[in-house]
């Protein structure tokens, strides 16, 4: 995703992909938090499943100031 792009267009892109990274990112603009709990497993997953869907996200999270916890 390139700089600047819209939430929107994020959701558009993870509407195909295999994972529910979608439902991440519409947790995250629904609660609206600075922090995200993202067990490990969810992240082993998506990175085998579904690499550049989770590159974006990760990008997009990162971009927004959402730092994530992992456990």
């Amino acid at each position: 995703m390139c700089p600047g792009a819209t939430e929107e267009e994020l959701l558009k892109k993870l509407q195909t992909s295999p994972t529910d990274l979608k439902k991440l990112v519409e947790a995250v603009l629904y609660r609206d938090r600075p922090v995200v709990a993202i067990p490990h497993r969810a992240i082993e997953r998506w990175q085998r499943d579904d690499p550049a869907s989770w590159r974006l996200v990760l990008h997009w999270l990162v971009s927004r100031g959402t730092r994530i916890v992992s456990a």
